[in-house]
């Protein structure tokens, strides 16, 4: 009996969008809910006017999505989190339609990058992922008016992970504008991927896959395949139709793993076809081939030895260092000569994030990682190596992305509900003395990448606003700006002056793929907030036909490392700084499109932001939605029959499970209930009811006896 319930839970979260591993809910504190039309927006009580929004933005794209697909049954839970220093959200169908958003944003995300606005985007892509895949027709429809929201009754979440996510990426990017699909990072992956003869064939497009790009292949592969197959339709007749129209296809066929069928029916097109057509187009865009060193001649190869790496810095100039998740190990920091040699780890780390270094030694150095401050809270910090020890400097202070002044003041990220500031850090010895925040927090706008000047008197760093508008500014060291470098619609990362500060370094997809640009830091000389003028004298520096990214100019300021994009991952390379090249061209990033969809009426996002919110209440979220029919052996070898059910809420604060078995010849009969408390955390309160009835038992005397 055990063992069949367990194989029940276990498929039903199997088929929904599991829980990514990294992302758990908190159920503790107190909890909020205002109910919108179509969902029930939960959030913790101090988030309320984010939850305001987030609840127009969720009505909006529910309209959006049901002008496109059938709209699921039944309302949908959506809850607003920030416990975790990590930019994610993930969907569930059971045991009901359900959303969870961590409202960081993702500045430290190379393919989240650009974005118009980042909670609008989780939000559609989300509810893109339960339109998708709570549909049900035919024989799946019937199974699900006998059993409820049985796991086994969901045709579409039976299809592989590249198509799910491959069609939240589709309306992520056609609903919004911007997102994955509008954004350059996809493409620059394929391509280096048909440079090095390594694209990924279909059968391993899996979220779960080892070989790189691990994850993001069902991201990045399934995405480019919708899309493809989204316009093969629009071309073959006046409609955009195709996806409701393989949508349905899915949901009624008894096979839905008939993916090619389906999308015949959908688009007009195979799906394998479809693939061939655009892997054939790719090599011919690359073809004849090109030898990765010649592709990219400027930048000489120090270490080929990472999947995954960030934030390459000089030690001296002879040396570097860089964080890095090599798919053999856990994250780390690694170390390796500028001229080329074995790379070797040096410490262990939690996350991707900058280790700045204090000298030209390993021994002392500023880094940022996440840590985990209670079992529901993960939150990135301050640490402090010193001597060959780490010390954390900070305890749930939301910091990242580091960088160190001559005298040990810390400028850096902090981290808050949708949003992101920059703050400076007084250190001493290993004691924090002060947090300051050096610009102010207006709504929408975020900001990254701070370095500072040698001298220490300036920091530049990459503001971001609604829009999908990115500028690199200059500031003071009290975080008045300055000047405005570089800016407009696309990515612009990783700034750092030159060590005269004569001129600035950074990467900016604008061109259709990350390459390292520098303009005299002196170029535009007044700041003017409606701006996003280019410096005229932009020039590219080892302009290549890869993705170059996370620029950092040497102490002697004659070279620059930085890291390309080949078809097995990132590879740390350095080149001269060469401030002679080619000027900058933009052009990948058309302006600023308005939706397709007129937006939410003004007088229902007016309702939506003043309605009145009232105590979170789990009891509709905790009635059972389904049952799963039961077989098993009774204590006289003889079948009994059962049914079992269960129900959890959005925070995981409340949940049960009940069966009952009996045995029709004997009247044996078994039953069973268990109950969870989490709403205080650790310990959690556990509750569990069995109950066994046996049959009569009678012997009867033989004959005679």
């Amino acid at each position: 009996m055990s063992a069949a319930v367990a194989l029940a839970v276990a498929l039903g979260m199997a088929l929904g969008m599991a829980t990514p591993a990294a992302a758990q809910v908190d159920p503790r504190g107190r909890v909020r809910t205002i109910a919108t039309p179509h969902l029930r927006v939960h959030y913790p009580a101090h988030l309320d006017s984010l939850a305001r929004v987030s609840a127009v933005l969720a009505e909006r794209a529910y309209g959006q999505l049901a002008r496109e697909l059938a709209p699921p049954r039944g309302v949908i839970d959506l809850l607003l989190a920030d416990n975790t220093d990590v930019s994610n959200g993930f969907a569930q169908l059971f045991p009901s339609n359900r959303v969870v958003v961590y409202a960081v944003p993702p500045i430290a995300s190379r393919e989240l990058r650009f974005h118009d606005d980042w909670l609008r985007l989780v939000i559609t892509h989300e509810l893109a992922h339960v339109f998708h895949l709570d549909r049900a027709r035919g024989v799946w429809r019937l199974g699900r008016w006998l059993f409820g929201r049985n796991p086994l009754f969901f045709p579409n979440a039976f299809t592989p992970s590249w198509l799910k996510e491959g069609l939240a990426v589709h309306y992520e990017s056609a609903l919004t504008g911007s997102g994955r699909l509008v954004a350059t990072e996809f493409p620059v992956m394929l391509h280096a991927a048909a440079v090095d003869g390594v694209v990924a064939p279909m059968g391993r497009w899996s979220l779960s896959t080892t070989r790189w790009p691990r994850g993001q292949v069902a991201y990045g592969y399934g995405a480019t395949l919708m899309q493809r197959a989204v316009n093969h339709a629009a071309a073959q007749a006046d409609t955009m139709r195709g996806m409701s129209r393989f949508v349905e296809a899915s949901a009624r066929h008894v096979v839905p793993l008939r993916l090619d069928r389906n999308a015949r029916v959908g688009f007009g097109a195979s799906f394998s076809a479809l693939w061939r057509q655009y892997v054939d187009s790719l090599n011919a865009a690359v073809a004849p081939r090109v030898a990765p060193a010649a592709l990219d001649a400027p930048w000489r190869e120090v270490s080929r030895d990472g999947w995954y790496v960030a934030a390459p810095r000089w030690l001296g100039n002879d040396s570097l260092v860089w964080s890095a998740s090599t798919g053999r190990e856990v994250t780390g920091l690694y170390a390796a000569p500028a001229a080329g040699g074995a790379a070797r780890r040096v410490a262990w780390r939690n996350a991707l994030d900058v280790n700045v270094p204090r000298d030209s030694s390993l021994t002392a150095m500023v880094f940022a990682q996440l840590e985990r401050r209670d079992p529901f809270v993960l939150r990135s910090d301050l640490y402090l190596r010193d001597g060959g020890r780490d010390r954390r400097l900070t305890v749930g202070a939301r910091l990242t992305q580091p960088d160190v002044r001559h005298d040990g003041t810390v400028v850096a990220v902090q981290y808050d509900a949708n949003a992101s500031m920059l703050v400076r850090v007084r250190v001493h010895g290993a004691r924090i003395t002060d947090i300051t925040p050096l610009v102010p927090r207006r709504a929408g706008e975020r900001w990254a990448e701070p370095r500072w000047s040698a001298s220490g008197e300036e920091i530049v760093a990459v503001q971001l606003v609604p829009g999908g508008m990115q500028r690199v500014v200059v500031l003071d060291g009290d975080g008045t700006m300055r000047r405005v470098l570089a800016g407009g619609r696309g990515v612009f990362a990783s700034p750092s002056f030159t060590p005269r500060g004569d001129r600035v370094v950074w990467a900016s997809d604008r061109s259709g793929r990350m390459q390292v640009e520098t303009a005299p830091r002196g170029d535009v000389a007044d700041v003017d907030t409606t701006s996003w003028r280019t410096a005229s004298s932009a020039t590219v520096v080892g302009a290549t036909g890869t993705a170059v990214y996370e620029p950092s100019v040497s102490p002697d300021g004659q070279r620059v490392v930085a890291l390309l994009q080949r078809g097995d991952g990132f590879h740390v390379a350095v080149a001269a700084l060469d401030t002679t090249g080619p000027a900058v061209r933009g052009g990948w990033y058309a302006a600023r499109a308005t939706d397709t969809i007129a937006p939410l009426p003004a007088a229902d996002s007016l309702r939506l932001m003043t309605a009145r919110s009232r105590q979170y209440a789990p009891l509709r979220q905790l009635w059972p939605r389904y049952w799963l029919p039961l077989v098993g052996e009774g204590r006289q070898g003889e079948a009994i029959f059962g049914a079992n059910t269960s129900g959890v809420d959005i925070l995981e604060r409340h949940a049960w499970e009940a069966n009952v078995l009996m045995s029709p010849r004997t009247g044996e009969t078994d039953v069973f209930s268990a109950y969870r408390y989490a709403g205080v955390g650790v310990p959690v309160f556990d509750a569990s009811f069995s109950q066994e009835w046996d049959g009569t038992f009678r012997v009867v005397n033989p004959a005679g006896a």
